[in-house]
């Protein structure tokens, strides 16, 4: 179980990486051809918001398994042993008790955004869900490292 973990949070920091590529892409090649006065479209400014939010959210839950994500040491650089895993697995459980009630809230917002078919007009118009499930995806892989962090045994 472990191991299909570890992979699905690869896959999803890897489709983050390759979101952030294509929107690179896409972004340079409107500028190019704006440029040229070939064409422009007015789309990829839109496309982009879109794809850091997907890639944020796609990246999230792996940053926090590898500790690469900003923390607060302070309290803890300067204990030792005991003290410092207690108040490990004590920062893992808020962090577990924030994630959950974000990833309740979002999947209400969710279930709602599908039931009431909620759209996303701009430019392009597309399915509020689209970029909803997103977050619910992360929060959840969240909870599960926090949960990992609180409760199990290297934690």
């Amino acid at each position: 179980m472990r191991i299909l973990y570890e992979r699905t949070l690869i896959t999803m920091v890897v489709a983050s990486g390759l979101t952030i590529l294509l929107m690179s892409v896409m972004v340079f090649l409107n500028v190019i051809l704006r440029n040229l006065d070939i064409a422009s479209f007015s789309w990829v400014v839109e496309l982009s918001e879109y794809g850091l939010t997907v890639s944020t959210f796609l990246a999230a839950p792996w940053v926090l398994k590898e500790g690469c994500h900003v923390s607060v040491d302070v309290l803890v650089k300067n204990m030792t042993g005991l003290k410092k895993a207690i108040l490990g697995r004590l920062i893992s459980l808020v962090g577990l008790g924030i994630s959950f009630i974000l990833l309740g809230l979002f999947s209400y917002i969710l279930y709602h955004s599908i039931h009431e078919e909620s759209l996303l007009i701009k430019t392009i118009v597309i399915p509020e869900y689209l970029i909803l499930v997103f977050p619910v995806v992360s929060l959840f892989f969240i909870c599960v490292e926090f949960s990992i962090r609180s409760f199990g045994a290297e934690a």
